[in-house]
């Protein structure tokens, strides 16, 4: 395979894992390491991926999406997952909601209901629901992530650590059989494990598209979380996989 070849194939490997270490690139394509490292640095300096130490990261996931790029895709299956979710939440809960465009979606589906107190650093949910009466929020202090609409950050991490939490739902930018739950952002993901600490129960909002795919941060194995809640465009043979791990999938 010449040079040019192999830097593509690079590039289309690491794009539909994510994150790949150097030692299963070499494996992959039967080359030494000592020539993946020269590939790998001169595809990184033409950004067309992103080196770490001992591996890459496909740059589809080294940037989050902006919350309005985001909230725009897939809108029929957010808010079918945001319903669903939103049934599992009782009067009186005191719950946890995240930054992601699913989790969000959400919001809308908990007015009406009464005694909520609910901590979030989604800008996004606060002003849904800032004037339901039935609510108390608490929105987090941080430094203000703009095109995510979310705080993040050391301050709004120690607030949190004082909260206790009967429910936590939160999006993810990938879910594997292998790994868990992942998310692409360094910051949000600092704050979501806190969360898993805080919490009672752990809620993971994924539509179809997030299976099967990691990102750059690994959160959580399964065994931290409670469920995942999905559309119902899953297919049968994916979340049966999932079921089979020992993973809850809640569908409509």
């Amino acid at each position: 395979m010449i040079q040019a070849e192999r830097r593509v194939k690079i590039v289309e490997i690491t794009d539909s894992k994510g994150v790949i270490s150097v030692k299963d690139l070499s494996r992959l394509l039967n080359t030494s390491l000592m020539t993946i490292r020269r590939d790998l640095n001169s595809l990184h300096g033409n950004g067309l991926i992103k080196r770490t130490h001992g591996g890459v990261i496909s740059m589809k996931y080294e940037k989050d999406i902006p919350f309005v790029d985001r909230t725009s895709k897939k809108n029929k299956e957010k808010t079918e997952i945001g319903k669903t979710a939103a049934k599992i939440v009782e009067n009186g809960d005191i719950i946890f909601l995240g930054s992601g465009s699913t989790v969000a979606e959400m919001a809308q589906f908990l007015k009406g209901k009464v005694g909520l107190k609910i901590v979030t650093p989604s800008l996004q949910i606060i002003n849904d629901l800032n004037n339901e009466a039935g609510v108390t929020l608490i929105l987090l202090g941080g430094i203000v992530k703009g095109d995510l609409f979310t705080t993040v950050g050391p301050i709004a991490e120690k607030e949190l650590k004082e909260y206790h939490f009967q429910k936590a739902f939160i999006g993810t930018s990938g879910i594997t059989l292998e790994k868990g739950i992942f998310n692409s952002d360094f910051l949000l993901s600092s704050i979501e494990k806190v969360v898993i600490e805080k919490s009672d129960k752990i809620f993971v909002l994924a539509d179809n598209s997030k299976f099967g795919k990691s990102a750059l941060i690994n959160i959580t194995a399964f065994d931290a979380i409670d469920a995942i809640i999905t559309d119902s465009s899953i297919s049968n043979e994916f979340a049966e996989l999932f079921k089979n791990e020992g993973v809850d999938i809640i569908i409509e």
